[in-house]
């Protein structure tokens, strides 16, 4: 009749991983747009802060 129980999610490394890169946060938020959007914003910092080190100069 049943199948043997409910599942117990990802056991292999690998599993969790596929789940953990999956996995949404907020709505269409995923965690690789947080990346990009953290390495993006990063790239901003460090641009803007060399355009006021040159102006102060």
């Amino acid at each position: 009749m049943f199948h043997g129980g409910k599942s117990t999610g990802p056991v292999t490394y690998g599993g969790k991983q596929r789940c953990a890169e999956a996995k949404t946060i907020h709505g269409r938020e995923t965690r690789l747009k947080r990346v990009n959007r953290s390495e993006k914003l990063a790239e901003l910092k460090f641009y803007f802060n060399l355009l006021t080190v040159n102006k102060n100069n």
